[in-house]
């Protein structure tokens, strides 16, 4: 366990010859940088150089509070920011936190989700085929999710990567990669009600390629995938919206 003692503060990880995670957990802390790479600072300005450096979560990975770990509000980590090469969680990994932003390869898209990080930059080495990887009876769960990979790059579920509401807010999943191969489950739970309306949790996917194998699903009462090509038999919730437009 890593406390900060007084006044919360974020953590900021930094190791360019990669991360290792099975069981970290952090209190008192405003969010968690896991930074697979260098960290570099010119013109007051903060940005992060992944190249190919990897993170690897095994074991209970993080996981922040038990039930209550998607509850933003509980003192247990609820901000986690991971940036690198390449992700892997090995057989039986978990990562369990309310919000929750990977970065993988070479994005050079502004990061001002979750913190407003409008400074910082992830900087990677263009053509890298970085990968983020899912082993089978790993989870990612979270209430807000955003994954972010560079151009060429692949992500293969072998476990469950899902969102749920929490008290304040529907759970939100975001998925950007240009080659997504499923094999288990990707999916939004449950609703919220604001003003006497009742909101389901969403899912927005960005991706050039999708395969759904079957026994796999995608499942969300709300949600838009944006894809050239569709193929697998695995089950496609009907209220998620497909569009096949070209993508640049």
């Amino acid at each position: 366990m890593l406390e900060i003692k007084g006044s919360p503060a974020k953590i900021v990880i930094v190791n360019p010859n990669g991360i290792s995670c099975n069981n970290c957990q952090f209190s008192n802390t405003t969010g968690v940088d896991l930074v697979a790479g260098k960290m570099n600072y010119a013109n007051k300005k903060i940005s992060y150089q992944t190249d190919k450096g990897k993170i690897i979560f095994t074991g209970l990975g993080i996981w922040g509070n038990g039930r209550s770990s998607i509850d933003e509000k509980s003192k247990f980590l609820s901000n986690l920011t991971v940036y690198a090469g390449n992700v892997r969680f090995n057989n039986g990994a978990k990562v369990n936190v309310a919000k929750q932003f990977y970065v993988i390869g070479n994005v050079k898209t502004k990061i001002d989700a979750f913190n407003n990080y409008s400074n910082r930059r992830s900087l990677g080495l263009a053509g890298e085929k970085t990968i983020f990887t899912l082993e089978k009876n790993s989870q990612i769960h979270a209430n807000q999710l955003r994954i972010f990979t560079s151009e060429g790059t692949y992500l293969n579920n072998n476990g469950a990567i899902t969102v749920a509401a929490n008290k304040e807010d529907i759970g939100d999943l975001s998925i950007k990669a240009d080659h997504i191969a499923n094999k288990h489950i990707i999916a939004a739970y449950g609703t919220i009600e604001n003003n006497k309306n009742i909101i389901p949790s969403s899912i927005n996917i960005t991706t050039k390629h999708l395969i759904n194998h079957q026994d796999a699903g995608i499942k969300a009462s709300e949600g838009i995938v944006t894809l050239e090509t569709y193929k697998g038999k695995g089950y496609f919730d009907i209220n998620i919206k497909k569009v096949f437009p070209k993508i640049n």
